[in-house]
């Protein structure tokens, strides 16, 4: 009975199993001996299945093992025979390189059996032995790293990843990515501080080196502190190729004077895409100094900097009028397309007559339609910008003057 009782205790069970659990280091032929044995446990009964199973998928030897769960997984193994004569076969710079696919859709059944047996692995063990994989997406909220050697992927194009700041953290230091072009960052902390997000941008600078083209950071959090935008990203202004570059940020406050828009336009000068957001339900952007408000002035500076700067979307700018030393940055043949602003500041637009002359000649190709729409799903816009629940909020009605007038400039213009 004393035996029974032991046999059914979970802690007892996993005590047992773990002999089967090899170091990573012991050789092929036993790990296969382990792997059947725990095959065999897990065949023994329920109380058994569990834990076996949890051992026997705790460490994988790569991705092949979850996806032979989808029936419409097709392996390709290249060639069935050899040719007749290897001294007369074609020689080939490069290896052959074979690709497996999904052929067909994946059963809600599928998904079911491939959930019970992926949410047991906790370590990919040959990873780096992927030489072709050019896409990863890792979900960590729920992985407790270990410290491991460094996983080099030299042929990974695009990461995306999500979790806490220290989780990220800990997979960008066990993964080396030296020709990553696009980076797809989502911070699920609700309460990280400036110094980890700068933390993780000076490891997403030295990991990715002078490769990355493109990065995308979304809080879903808040963070505590007055540092500025520049503060936050500083490290990635090492990075001069980015072109596509979409910040997405919590209530901060954080600021962005024109002093800061000039350093970001000078170290990406091949920006084609510029996106920064803040959480519109929270964010009170009437509460800055003016002087932490990029001004319209700032447009001006994208325009004279980056010249292939297709879209540009800011939270929030400020009308406090143009120097002259604006007008030495206008220019004829801007390509930027789209001009997204979610809110013009206090005392709004001062004149919509020289705004619209001012925008017309920094960026003459504007989309009129797609820049200047009226409403957004952001705000609920009451007397003094009081808001708990984000409704439809109009961003200036001066905004929709300098719209009519742009387009009155372009159509002259064309004629």
């Amino acid at each position: 009975m004393a035996a029974r009782r032991a046999l059914s205790s979970y802690d007892i069970l996993t005590e047992i199993f773990e002999y089967f659990s090899l170091a990573r280091s012991a050789g092929i032929w036993d790990r296969l001996d382990s792997t059947f044995a725990l095959v065999k446990c897990a065949r023994v009964s329920k109380a058994f299945s569990d834990i076996a199973l949890d051992i026997l998928w705790r460490d994988l030897y790569g991705l092949l093992p979850l996806f032979q769960l989808f029936s419409s997984f097709v392996k390709d193994v290249g060639p069935d025979e050899p040719p007749d004569d290897l001294e007369e076969a074609e020689p080939m710079d490069e290896p052959e390189q074979y690709s497996d696919y999904l052929n067909g859709t994946i059963t809600p059944e599928e998904w079911t059996v491939f959930e019970k047996y992926a949410r047991r692995v906790q370590f990919f063990v040959f990873l780096s032995a992927l030489p072709y994989l050019e896409e990863l997406w890792i979900s960590c909220e729920h992985i407790h790293m270990k410290p491991v050697t460094l996983a080099s992927l030299h042929a990974l194009f695009k990461l995306k990843i999500s979790g806490i700041i220290a989780q990220i953290v800990s997979v960008l230091e066990i993964i080396s990515c030296p020709n990553i072009h696009t980076l797809d960052i989502t911070n699920t902390q609700v309460d990280s501080s400036p110094h980890d997000l700068v933390q993780l941008m000076e490891l997403v600078w030295s990991s990715s080196g002078t490769s990355l083209h493109s990065i995308f950071y979304s809080n879903a959090g808040s963070f505590i502190g007055d540092e500025s935008l520049l503060d936050l990203v500083r490290p990635l202004l090492q990075t001069p190729r980015l072109q596509f570059v979409d910040l997405q940020f919590g209530l901060g406050p954080w600021g962005l004077p024109d002093t800061d828009v000039r350093d970001i336009a000078s170290a990406w000068p091949e920006l084609r895409s510029f996106c920064l957001s803040a959480d519109k339900s929270s964010s009170r952007p009437e509460l800055y100094p003016i002087g932490r408000m990029p001004s319209m002035g700032s447009l001006a500076i994208f325009a004279q900097l980056c010249p292939s700067l297709v879209k540009l979307a800011l939270p929030f700018i400020v009308d406090s009028g143009y120097s002259n030393s604006d007008e030495s940055h206008w220019t004829t043949s801007h390509s930027l397309q789209e001009l997204d602003i979610d809110y013009i500041c206090p005392p709004g637009i001062r004149n919509p007559s020289q705004t619209a002359q001012f925008l017309d000649s920094i960026f003459p190709n504007l989309d009129i339609p797609l820049s200047f729409q009226q409403t957004s799903l952001a705000y609920l816009l009451l007397e003094d910008f009081e808001c708990i629940h984000p409704i439809i909020y109009r961003r200036h009605e001066g905004w929709g003057t300098v719209a009519q007038l742009m387009e009155e400039l372009q159509t002259a213009r064309t004629e």
